[in-house]
């Protein structure tokens, strides 16, 4: 008798895993010192707190990734990264938070969303 059958895993998606994981540890880990060096002052304990909880999203999104890298993972996770990007748009124009902050949080889920949808199509 066969166990069920799962869709093959996707040669290249590690990488993505790598750095998706790799920079939700990072904000985990060094949120206060690295918004501080972006943003060039000083960060409220509410801006980490809210890196932190998106670097936990992050790195979990990381972590299944390099899992179970298929299509329908790959393509959950760029939609995902999507929903972030446009949040932090939409906190920017509405000046909710540093805007350089938000900024470069909406540019790298963009970043991450397009290389995810790109794996996703590959063979």
């Amino acid at each position: 008798m066969a166990g069920p059958r799962h869709p093959p895993a996707l040669a290249g998606a590690s990488g993505l895993a790598l750095a998706e994981a790799a920079w939700g540890a990072t904000l985990l880990l060094f949120a206060r010192p690295l918004l501080q060096a972006l943003e060039g002052e000083p960060v409220d304990r509410q801006v980490i707190s809210v890196a932190r909880v998106l670097g936990g999203r992050q790195l979990l999104q990381g972590l299944v990734t390099a899992r179970r890298p298929t299509r329908r993972i790959l393509r959950i996770g760029a939609a995902v990264d999507v929903l972030h990007a446009a949040t932090m748009v939409a906190a920017a124009a509405a000046s909710v938070g540093p805007r350089r902050l938000t900024v470069a949080s909406a540019t790298l889920a963009a970043a991450f969303s397009a290389a995810g949808a790109t794996q996703s199509r590959r063979r």
